[in-house]
């Protein structure tokens, strides 16, 4: 099912929890012309039919297959910390609502930070207002299981195949645990513990398992908007009573904010003085090796 890839993965993360890879693009979106057939007056709670048209052509799903390092994989595990809530205490959001993008424009402003996804003809926003506070997202695309991904403390949103190594499928929690300042999901079905930027199990029956990665996109609601009209939009009705309108680490427009300033919130495996902690970079991951790029 999973297969070995070559492809280049581009990552936007911040420095100090620079691991290995995740993609991620910023302002330079392909357009698409796929139809989307949302009623502009309903909220769905499934994502609608679409054409089976790939709108981003050489978009791909990429698993990350590494050795299988034990005495790596059990460094990261030593390096672990509890970040306070217990295991779903930032709760995902299961089986999530959609709204059209007239809809969304009642709480999103041009300038307001989405996550993109284009996949098996499905364009869809992730506004990260609504997944700062529950950091994962489980549901199925045309019988697919997908888990969206945003961790916070490293600026990361990382979509992943819920299939583990044996082929089974699994859905994604919040395991309350961090390294590399980086969230830490567990898979529901073997409690194994999978570092969201690493993007492999470091512990228990899929210890050693990589994920199947599918490509996100980082960027404004303005731009994401512009390119994708068509596009659906996860809703605010999550099921749990959260402020959208604030977010608890601050504002990525702010220079003072967690998100531009300071220290990582939680120690890392390696430091490096080459560039501030949160220095925002390309990252390129191919072929087991890794290279930063300064962004700006």
């Amino acid at each position: 099912m999973a297969r070995k890839s070559s492809s280049i993965l581009v990552i936007l993360l911040l420095v100090a929890a620079l691991s290995i890879g995740l993609l991620i693009d910023f302002d330079n979106l392909p357009n698409d012309d796929t139809t989307d057939p949302t009623d502009t007056t309903t909220t769905t709670t499934t994502p609608p039919d679409a054409p089976p048209v790939d709108p981003f052509p050489g978009s791909s799903e990429v698993t990350l297959v590494y050795p299988v390092d034990t005495a790596r994989l059990n460094e990261f595990l030593q390096n672990v910390r509890s970040g306070g809530p217990a295991p779903d205490g930032i709760p995902p959001i299961e089986n999530p609502d959609f709204v059209t993008a007239e809809t969304a424009m009642d709480f999103l402003d041009d300038g307001d930070i989405v996550f993109g996804l284009a996949y098996d003809g499905m364009v869809i926003a992730y506004p990260q207002s609504i997944l700062v506070w529950h950091e994962i997202v489980n549901y199925e695309i045309n019988g697919k299981p997908i888990s969206v991904t945003y961790c916070p403390l490293t600026g990361s949103t990382i979509a992943f195949h819920g299939w583990l190594g044996d082929g089974s499928n699994t859905t994604f929690g919040t395991s309350g645990s961090l390294v590399n300042s980086n969230l830490v999901m567990y898979d529901r079905k073997t409690n194994s513990y999978w570092p969201q930027i690493l993007s492999q199990a470091i512990n228990g029956q899929s210890l050693g398992d990589g994920l199947q990665r599918i490509q996100m996109y980082f960027t404004s609601w303005g731009a994401w908007r512009s390119l994708h009209p068509n596009t659906i939009v996860l809703s605010e009705n999550t099921g749990f009573i959260r402020d959208y309108n604030r977010d608890p680490y601050g504002s990525y427009a702010d220079p003072n904010s967690y998100y531009n300033s300071g220290s990582p919130a939680f120690p890392v495996m390696n430091e490096d003085d080459r560039l501030p902690d949160k220095e925002v970079v390309v990252g390129i991951d191919v072929n087991g090796s890794q290279l930063a790029i300064k962004k700006s």
